[in-house]
């Protein structure tokens, strides 16, 4: 897992300096495929290596509203 304060800098740099996710990759000595994750994220994966939750509705919410979709030939 990457360090809270190296997620923290890429973010920034590609969010506020303007930055390219593949220019934060070069200059933080990183892969951009982990920049890119860094990017879907609002903070790291957990240790477990479960993907963090995006942000939006909390997990409760969006399991329910995921439950009442429609269902195909419904």
């Amino acid at each position: 897992m990457k360090d809270v304060d190296l997620y923290l800098k890429v973010r920034h740099a590609v969010r506020i300096e303007g930055l390219s996710e593949r220019a934060a990759a070069r200059r933080f000595g990183i892969d951009p495929r982990t920049v890119n994750k860094m990017m879907k994220f609002s903070v790291p994966e957990l240790c477990t290596g479960e993907p963090a939750l995006r942000r939006g509705f909390p997990p409760r919410i969006e399991r329910d509203r995921l439950q009442r979709r429609p269902q195909r030939g419904d």
